[in-house]
């Protein structure tokens, strides 16, 4: 929608849409638009050229498309609309690829982009990362002025962002943090250690303090030399403990290298009342490399990344085989047979992959067996629910459909079972896991809830641990035949009707009141299991990780 009044300078009258459109005065009408008649069926467009535009070209539903515009005319705007859209997206990877090399970014030895810094030194901690936006041109750029009545808005000066900005920005940080950690008391808060390397090369642990209400970061250690020294990892990680408050921490969540997993259990065995777990993204991640090694899915991976050289390198599996006929057409072009890469032995060869059915068998093979674990993948990186406290469930009807894809036999899929099994029992099966798939009412009344006793044991096994106080803990083990039939508030219509459009942690928090025992502990396990995206990943690497399962998950939904 656009505001105020259309501007008539040359540049955007370049648009089309101004040659097939005239523009007018409506009585009574809303000063602040433009108002724009089509040419072709005199239709009054409010919004000015961007409407007319989706007008004339049909893009758009919330404008009715022209029913008489000419297929010409039409071509031709839908031409131009496509060329903005390139711009812009090149603009981007443009301003994208500045940042990647560096030119936004200066640095302690002086060797960064922006000449202002290294000439005065640097100031302050800040200096050693950000230009100065108010000298450096494409950081103007970058920062487009604010449309207002009145007319356009400055970028702020570099003084102003040094100054009460700054300071501002200071006080709205601290008052957030202070709001959160207000209500640690109340879900209890689970420490997230997510390491990762900066520009100089540098092991850095980034210190994070999880709950629903936000994430709050603590501290950044570097740890060069400590990084794989399990007693280095669990000296730091029980000083955080301590620090929060052990009565206050659920689990402390750290990928799966073997450092980490010693320093998890030495963490376990002292404090008794929580839990480590490992990054279950990790951990999935680890499963489909390792079924990336079968015979049969090695074929397909190998040679879709020779493929992907000709189109672009974030092709996936499941986006080749969507395009397999385009493919097929374009290797058996004049234009490919005649190109450069046609006539290279490596053209040649994907040529040959590309024709082959048994390539397209051991691409649909691939899917079929792993698209399951992708969609799990993408559960786990959801952000709009606490997707770890579906994880036991997702995992089970994960298998069963990679069983069902391959036909049901169990010679078909007990491989790739097996694989999943050996990292799900040794690394991704937890107590909190298993407690909160009983403890969710969308499982819980279930008829399809699964039976399986060790369900069950992880809830008691998450009970001693997390309700430490005996007589405490007796009452909410009483009140769980409460949940389970189903009495009390858990009886309620509102509490069965809005099972599903509730979340689990505020279904407990609305209807458990009659039980505060055990409302209190569920809060608690399914506050530890809303986790915020990429815990094991940041900086540079967390872009790279979220473009990927970003682009997986597109193509699994």
């Amino acid at each position: 929608m656009v505001r105020g009044k259309e501007k008539s300078n040359a540049s955007l009258r370049r648009d089309p849409s101004w040659k097939y459109s005239v523009q007018v005065d409506i009585g009574g009408a809303e000063k602040t638009y433009v108002y724009l008649k089509c040419n072709f069926c005199d239709k009054v467009v409010k919004g000015g050229v961007t409407r007319m535009k989706e007008h004339l070209s049909g893009s758009h539903k919330n404008v009715a498309p022209c029913a008489n515009v000419p297929d010409k005319v039409k071509e031709e705007i839908c031409a131009y609309i496509n060329k903005s859209i390139t711009a812009k997206y090149l603009q981007q990877e443009q301003f994208d690829d500045r940042v990647e090399h560096g030119s936004y970014y200066g640095s302690e030895s002086g060797k960064g982009s922006s000449s202002t810094i290294h000439s005065r030194g640097a100031r302050g901690p800040m200096d050693q990362y950000m230009v100065n936006p108010g000298e450096d041109r494409g950081q103007t750029q970058m920062m487009p002025a604010t449309g207002t009545r009145e007319g356009r808005r400055q970028a702020p000066s570099m003084y102003e962002l040094r100054t009460w900005i700054l300071k501002e920005e200071l006080h709205n940080t601290e008052q957030s943090i202070e709001e959160i950690k207000r209500t640690w008391s109340e879900t209890g808060v689970t420490i997230m250690s997510d390491g990762w390397s900066d520009m100089k090369s540098r092991s850095l642990i980034n210190i994070l303090v999880n709950n629903p209400y936000g994430t709050v970061f603590l501290r950044s250690v570097e740890a060069s030399d400590e990084v794989k020294n399990a007693d280095f990892l669990f000296n730091l990680l029980d000083g955080v403990v301590e620090e929060i408050g052990e009565q206050l921490v659920v689990q402390v969540v750290t990928d799966n290298a073997s450092a980490y997993k010693a320093a998890g259990h030495m963490l376990m065995e002292k404090r008794k009342h929580l839990y480590w777990t490992p990054c279950a993204a990790h951990c999935i991640d680890l499963i489909l490399e390792q079924l990336g090694d079968l015979p049969q899915h090695k074929n397909a991976l190998s040679k879709a990344k020779k493929i992907t050289k000709f189109a672009t390198s974030y092709l996936t599996l499941q986006s080749i085989l969507d395009v397999r006929q385009p493919l097929e057409a374009m290797f058996t072009s004049t234009q490919w047979l005649n190109s450069a890469w046609g006539k290279k032995p490596e053209g040649k060869e994907v040529r040959r992959h590309i024709l082959n059915d048994k390539f397209w068998a051991t691409v649909t093979y691939a899917i079929l067996s792993t698209r399951p674990l992708v969609q799990v993948l993408c559960l786990v990186d959801a952000e709009k629910k606490p997707a770890m406290g579906f994880i036991y469930n997702a995992m089970d009807e994960a298998k069963e459909l990679i069983a069902h894809n391959l036909g049901g036999e169990e010679a078909s899929y007990r491989e790739i079972w097996d694989i999943i099994d050996a990292r799900w029992e040794v690394q991704l099966h937890r107590h909190l896991h298993a407690a909160a798939y009983y403890l969710n009412p969308q499982f819980q009344y279930s008829e399809r809830k699964s039976s399986n006793p060790k369900v069950k044991l992880g809830l008691y096994h998450c009970m001693e641990r997390l309700i430490p106080d005996l007589t405490v803990r007796e009452i909410a083990d009483l009140q769980l035949v409460l949940f389970r039939n189903r009495e009390g508030f858990f009886g309620l219509h509102p509490a069965k009707s809005t099972i599903v459009k509730r979340s689990p942690i505020e279904w407990w928090i609305q209807f458990g009141d009659s039980t505060p025992e055990l409302q209190s502990f569920a809060v608690r396990v399914w506050a530890s299991l809303v986790l915020p995206l990429g815990v094991s990943e940041t900086g540079a690497r967390i872009v790279r990780c979220k473009q990927r399962e970003e682009t997986d998950c597109q193509h699994s939904e």
